[in-house]
């Protein structure tokens, strides 16, 4: 669990479970605050993450190192 802070009082947190993380690896994975993709037709294999809280919304890349 990791705290990301916006621009409320309370950190926004969630928890992501290996089982959802490995899902996200070949296909999309999760629902509602979190879902996770991987990047279809990208040499890199990146996959992506979006986190959404009700002060916004998180849109993360990983890219695996060559």
């Amino acid at each position: 669990m990791a705290p990301f802070f916006t621009d409320t009082d309370e950190p926004a947190e969630w928890v992501l479970g290996r089982d959802l993380l490995a899902d996200g690896l070949t296909g999309s994975a999760g629902c509602g605050d979190i879902r996770i993709w991987p990047a279809v037709g990208r040499g890199d294999q990146a996959m992506y993450l979006v986190l959404r809280s009700p002060a916004g919304t998180a849109l993360l890349e990983r890219r695996q190192r060559a």
